[in-house]
Parts: C-alpha cells; structure tokens; sequence
C-alpha cells in the first residue's frame, strides 16, 4: 500500500507542489499534511509551515528516496497526529493538489509494525 502511495505521490505535478508552496497561509489541513510529510520525510520535527514549504521544494527528490519500510515510529507517531481526522474528501475540499500528498503520508502511517499490530489508527 505505501509503496502503491509513494509511486503516486511521485506522479504529482510540480505544479501542484508550486501551488502548494505558493500559499502563505495555507488551509489548517494544508499546512498539517504537509507539515506530517516533513517529519516523515525531513531531518527535523518542525510543524512550522517554514519547514513543510523547504520540504516542498525538494518533494520529488525526498519522496523517491524515502524508505517506506524503515520508519521511525516516533515521526509515524507525529504525523498520524497531524492527519487524525483528514479525509481525502476533506482534504480535496481545500486543495486538490495536497491529496496525493495526504494519501501517501496517510499510508505510511497505516504501515503495520512488526509485529503486525497497526501502528497508528486514523480516523
């Protein structure tokens, strides 16, 4: 499945990740879902949308190169907080070129864990 995502989300347009970075203050859930792809995909922890934007302008270059079967459990613990509750359907309401983005960060933190318990239940 997040494998699935991660091919999907490498097909977003860079258009829409411009449209994405072009807001300066974005929808709340703009700014969480792309703010849950930085933990995932970043150095850093920050939810600032300084720090998503910078994520953003290098969104093809981190998501080609994230390993979808090595995530800490603590960022997937961090940004399943940020999209409890977010929905395609909602996230489509406010910005279409996020749901890609929503879908992958959604399916990373659905992965099971080893021992094959859901590591992260999402509404």
């Amino acid at each position: 499945m997040s494998r699935k995502a991660q091919e999907a989300c490498l097909e977003t347009r860079r258009a829409n990740v411009t449209e994405l970075k072009s807001f300066a203050y974005p929808p709340q859930s703009v700014k969480d879902v792309c703010s849950a792809l930085n933990i995932l995909c970043s150095d850093n922890m920050d939810t600032s949308w300084a720090a998503a934007k910078k994520t953003l302008a290098a969104f093809h270059r981190l998501v080609s190169a994230f390993d979808v079967d090595n995530v800490d459990p603590e960022r997937k613990r961090k940004a399943g907080e940020l999209i409890q509750g977010l929905s395609e359907e909602k996230m489509g309401c406010n910005s279409l070129a996020a749901v890609e983005i929503f879908k992958f960060v959604h399916a990373v933190c659905m992965m099971f864990n080893h021992d094959g318990k859901i590591f992260c239940e999402l509404n």
